[in-house]
């Protein structure tokens, strides 16, 4: 029966084995493959290539790998000991309060990673809440803890503290009671109940919520970026952006300033000339006319002082009328002056005008 029972057992698991081969063997095979392959090719029928592993050593990228593990083991440790008093609490003290503990826990893992993260930047930066409140009240601030190997390690505690607290909750469950009674009542301390009793039963838990705290934090890329981003180089290209930025609002203010005062003064210039000749115009024209009717108010003088005056107080209308520049407005002002000399000529027959 028992035979049966595991022949049972390997025939329901290939399915499920078949699966996990395709999914994570296959593609770490491959890759494998690739990193022995010259650059920049897609195909395995190639000569084997260990230029990538030489650049790996020699240019100094295997550092980013030994500070990674480093911190990912240094977190590990840090979750061990800061989750198993907790996951002792939920297992055998708090009771119905478990549930709660549990469903707080859980609650934050609903909020992306990057999001809480960025809520500690805000807090611990420079002038932002610990630190801006604490100079508001003391008068005197403190640096940041930020961008810095401490602060990268305290991001992935407070990211994966749930992927260590519950299977190390569940480990601790399934330690007897009656065993833990035993051990006291032959005389074991709490030291030698706990190395002794508890920590080997509860290995599954602590072995299963180790390996997913550590690789999950030794493949981690926000808390590096968010938290321990390089903070000289951050405020290098902050400094950089905004002396530049500078430098180019004053150039266009200068060049701005230089055309108004140019453009200002020409400008004045040209209307004044402008206004200069219409006045004279318009002084001719009434003089013109003045004249025409004292000497000799016949037909043709009539007609001919008229014209000037309509012909002149049209061009001052059509000047101080008109939008633009001085140049667009005389323009216009003249062909509106043309087309009033072209309507009288027509009107009054005067030869002279047309």
């Amino acid at each position: 029966m028992n035979k049966l029972d595991r022949k049972l057992g390997l025939l329901s698991s290939l399915p499920l084995t078949f699966v996990l081969l395709v999914s994570f063997l296959a593609p770490l095979i491959v890759v494998a493959l690739f990193s022995i392959m010259p650059a920049k090719v897609f195909s395995l029928a190639n000569t084997p290539d260990f230029t990538a592993y030489s650049t790996f050593f020699c240019q100094g990228y295997y550092k980013s790998l030994l500070w990674s593990l480093g911190m990912a083991l240094a977190s590990t440790v840090i979750l061990l000991v800061i989750c198993w008093p907790l996951a002792y609490g939920m297992a055998k003290v708090f009771g119905r309060f478990t549930l709660l503990l549990t469903i707080a826990v859980v609650m934050s893992l609903f909020v992306s990673e990057n999001i809480r993260l960025f809520g500690w930047v805000l807090t611990l930066m420079k002038g932002g809440l610990i630190e801006g409140h604490w100079r508001y009240f003391t008068g005197s601030g403190f640096d940041s803890p930020l961008y810095g190997v401490g602060i990268i390690i305290f991001g992935l505690v407070y990211v994966y503290l749930p992927f260590m607290l519950f299977p190390l909750a569940q480990g601790i469950a399934m330690v007897p009671d009656d065993t833990r009674q035993a051990a006291y009542d032959l005389g074991a301390t709490r030291w030698q109940v706990l190395w002794q009793i508890e920590v080997p039963l509860a290995a599954p838990g602590i072995v299963v919520g180790s390996l997913l705290s550590f690789v999950l934090a030794a493949g981690a890329l926000a808390e590096s970026k968010i938290l321990g981003g390089q903070a000289d180089s951050v405020r290098s290209s902050v400094d950089e952006f905004g002396d530049g930025l500078r430098k180019q609002t004053a150039e266009a203010f200068e060049d701005l300033k230089k055309q108004t005062e140019g453009g200002t003064s020409k400008l004045d210039a040209e209307i004044a000339a402008s206004e200069a000749r219409l006045q004279e115009l318009i002084a001719a024209a009434k003089a013109k006319s003045a004249a025409a009717y004292a000497d000799l108010p016949t037909r043709e003088g009539t007609a001919a002082s008229l014209s000037a005056t309509v012909v002149t107080s049209g061009y001052a209308a059509a000047f101080l009328q008109a939008g633009g520049g001085p140049q667009e407005r005389m323009l216009k002002a003249s062909e509106e002056t043309a087309r009033n000399t072209r309507e009288i000529a027509e009107h009054r027959g005067d030869a002279t005008l047309s």
